[in-house]
């Protein structure tokens, strides 16, 4: 509402409240441009300006509050939120009753938080009956789902199918939570000893040779992809192929072609250097080593 009489007024009030100056003074121009015509400033805002703003707003606000205090708008807002509020707990109590004639061997203990919301989904008709039972108790339940994932993420492995009954069963008897048997997946021994493999595995770098090239214009093609960088074995058989293209530029005395040549190989891989000195240790490549 204040935005709004702004937009209407706040020119009159500005031209009323404002500061007033005669001449841009200020202005680079000031002594033969547009001051030296005598144009004028608009009006500036000032200390009275804004208090005007400031008692719009406290007059605004008393107003909206003065009215919407009045006994009867006040009732009639809360009988609104009086009838929404019983026609949803009535349709929360008929949703709850559908979920568990379709689920009856469903207990709440296992996942409160996500069967409240599907029965919210449900209470709201936001979903079919159907589709809250295929996903709350059909065949694959919600909770064999989860601990299904659990050991996917955890172990990287299904469960057992007796480990599976087993904890399904806990959890359906409220002998466990959902969230404790998925923390005892990942806390685990054999869920410590599968991170330890995949972060191995993550710093490993591949030894087996997967590519053949034709010659060393394919190396430097691999090179501008950034191919190379994918297997140790690939790159140790680019760089002999590299050692021979300047062996070969050297022999016919093109020393400035051959150092243009190895410039251009490891500008075109940046990570090359990188993975050289690697392959350099663990295969020796350079011996006796080679300037």
């Amino acid at each position: 509402v204040v935005a709004l009489i702004w937009v209407v007024f706040g020119a009159m009030i500005v031209k009323h409240t404002g500061r007033r100056r005669k001449f841009k003074i200020d202005d680079p121009e000031s002594q033969s441009g547009a001051a030296a015509q005598g144009k004028k400033y608009k009006n500036r805002m000032s200390l009275w300006t804004w208090l005007v703003i400031l008692g719009l707003c406290w007059g605004v606000w008393t107003a909206v509050t003065v009215v919407m205090g009045t006994p009867k708008i006040q009732g009639f807002f809360e009988d609104r939120l009086q009838e929404y509020t019983r026609l949803h707990m009535h349709n929360l109590r008929v949703a709850r009753e559908v979920s568990h004639s379709l689920c009856p061997g469903l207990t709440l203990t296992m996942h409160t938080a996500k069967i409240d919301e599907w029965v919210n989904k449900l209470a709201e008709a936001q979903i079919t009956q159907t589709e809250f039972q295929n996903e709350i108790c059909g065949d694959n339940p919600l909770h064999v789902r989860e601990i299904v994932q659990a050991h996917l993420d955890y172990v990287g492995r299904e469960p057992e199918e007796e480990a599976l009954k087993l904890l399904s069963t806990q959890v359906e008897n409220g002998e466990k939570t959902l969230p404790e048997v998925i923390e005892s997946v990942r806390t685990s021994p054999e869920a410590g000893e599968w991170a330890q493999r995949r972060q191995q595995d993550r710093i490993k770098i591949p030894t087996e040779h997967v590519h053949a090239f034709k010659d060393f214009e394919d190396v430097m093609k691999m090179a501008r992809g950034g191919e190379l960088n994918e297997n140790r074995a690939d790159l140790v058989e680019a760089l002999k192929l590299l050692e021979a293209q300047v062996e070969g530029q050297k022999a016919k005395g093109d020393d400035k072609g051959a150092a243009e040549t190895i410039k251009n190989f490891f500008d075109a891989n940046a990570g090359v250097k990188k993975h050289f000195k690697a392959a350099r240790k663990a295969d020796s490549l350079l011996d006796p080593p080679d300037e």
